[in-house]
């Protein structure tokens, strides 16, 4: 691993404390009464309504004013105020549709060096970030151009703005088929993996793997563009240096895609690969050194289960008491967990668990 490691970042910083619509138009309703007013009669010279919108709108101002042809009775309370919301959510939608468009044509000068225009940009993606979770503004975003914009971004010199970027990147392919497929389409994955191949802060490496994550979960030609544009390495360097338990179960995901490619892709070969080697001889000697907080040691553990579990031929050679993994995953089992443990702490837990029984540990 000496030859990849020096196609890496050295080491890693802590960013806290630092720097659509009908084609047919529907005519409006034929008044209930013959004597209805001039007005109603210019309505009827009017152009149709063309969208959604404007029917919905015109509709609530006739079911308003004159009862339902087909109905004996006007339209009750209930179904007015469900009109009146259905039109105030499509209204609100198609606002923030436009204001994701003129925020993009902001965007779309690219990274500022000047801190005014900075923070400006950075509440840009911020709003596009927070709306980009929804299913259908997501593909909005993607349909009005917004992808080539932000991913100037994730090059910026300010390491705030890379990470918001990264993390629209990350959000809009999430559970959306349409935008998994867009990124597919305009190849993303390596512009990614450039950027975060020398990236050196941890929160936005972290994020950057989340969008990394989804886009090669089972996708095979995305497990060879993260081969081919040094993915390996970065997940190496991470899980060799990292103290960001966020950051190394996220590496974690990523190297288990990996692992499954290769059971899948190797048919003349089940042995593992030097490569898983290497790293579970890296994460042992952080169990033996014992120099990371525990919550960090319990990533480290979780990560050496998803190696173990799939390569089991290997465990015998991490059972030796001076390697020192066996002590601690008695260590930690020896403590259960309450409900007013964090998160980190449970989780620690649930993966020295999981070594138990790999490991031969019986019960005290």
């Amino acid at each position: 691993m000496d030859k990849k490691e020096n196609q890496v970042v050295a080491g890693f910083t802590d960013m806290s404390g630092g720097t659509s619509a009908p084609t047919n138009p529907i005519p409006a309703p034929a008044p209930a009464n013959a004597n209805f007013s001039q007005e109603a009669a210019a309505d009827k010279n009017k152009k149709p309504p063309q969208d959604l919108n404007h029917l919905l709108r015109l509709a609530a101002e006739l079911t308003a004013s004159h009862p339902s042809p087909n109905v004996g009775q006007q339209m009750d309370e209930e179904r007015q105020k469900f009109l009146a919301e259905a039109l105030q959510n499509i209204s609100t939608a198609n606002n923030i549709v436009d204001k994701i468009r003129l925020t993009i044509l902001r965007l779309a000068v690219g990274p500022s060096m000047d801190q005014e225009v900075v923070e400006k940009q950075l509440e840009d993606l911020k709003f596009i970030s927070y709306h980009v979770d929804e299913l259908d503004l997501a593909n909005d975003f993607l349909k009005v151009g917004g992808l080539p914009e932000v991913l100037k971004y994730i090059g910026s010199e300010d390491a705030n703005t890379r990470k918001e970027a990264f993390n629209i990147l990350a959000v809009v392919p999430q559970n959306n088929p349409f935008a998994w497929s867009f990124y597919q389409q305009q190849n993303v994955l390596p512009m990614i993996l450039d950027k975060l191949i020398v990236e050196t802060q941890e929160e936005v490496v972290d994020t950057g793997f989340s969008a990394v994550s989804c886009l090669i979960r089972g996708n095979a030609n995305a497990i060879l563009q993260l081969k081919a544009h040094n993915g390996e390495d970065l997940i190496y360097t991470v899980l060799r240096q990292s103290e960001r338990t966020k950051t190394l179960r996220k590496a974690g995901y990523i190297l288990r895609s990996l692992m499954l490619y290769d059971k899948e892709n190797r048919a003349n070969s089940t042995a593992p690969r030097d490569y898983y080697k290497a790293i579970l001889q890296e994460l042992c000697d952080r169990i033996r050194v014992k120099a990371s907080p525990r919550d960090t040691l319990g990533a480290v553990l979780q990560v050496m289960y998803y190696i173990l579990s799939e390569h089991e031929e290997l465990v015998g050679n991490y059972l030796k008491p001076e390697l020192g993994l066996v002590e601690f995953v008695k260590e930690v089992l020896a403590t259960e967990p309450n409900d007013e443990d964090s998160l980190e702490t449970m989780e620690t837990y649930n993966a020295a668990a999981d070594l138990k029984p790999l490991l031969g540990i019986q019960e005290e």
